[in-house]
């Protein structure tokens, strides 16, 4: 009684070109994730130089109707995909072989994510009260 459903399925028709359109979240469960202050920010870096490595890629699917959204909790990654039904197969398999790929980050990408992190953060430090 206590477990979460595995999944729900819902459908909605896209009101202007009466396609059908999708939105799934799959998550990765790790209790590695957010351990000490150390992991959170690997983690976050992680899932940013996934995103930085996939832009090119991520702006055609955007062009093509589809998204998708990497993010971390206390407890997962979370792979958010959203768009019409018939591209989001591509966007997936693109997203995933490159979450799959990602065991070292290019020093390129990782300065670029790091380097935007770091201000990031100052600026939040910055303003905060």
């Amino acid at each position: 009684a206590g477990e979460p459903p595995l999944g729900c399925v819902f459908h909605r028709q896209d009101d202007l070109l009466k396609q059908p359109k999708a939105h799934a979240t799959f998550l990765i469960y790790s209790p590695l994730l957010c351990k000490d202050v150390e992991s959170f920010v690997a983690s976050e870096l992680w899932c940013r130089c996934v995103e930085e490595s996939l832009k090119e890629f991520a702006y055609d699917a955007e062009v093509a109707g589809v998204g998708y959204q990497l993010t971390i909790s206390s407890t997962a990654v979370s792979v958010s995909l959203s768009g019409f039904n018939d591209k989001l197969g591509v966007l997936l398999d693109a997203v995933t072989e490159k979450v799959k790929a990602m065991r070292e980050i290019p020093e390129t990408i990782y300065s670029i994510v790091a380097d935007a992190y770091g201000d990031e953060v100052s600026n939040a430090a910055f303003h905060s009260p």
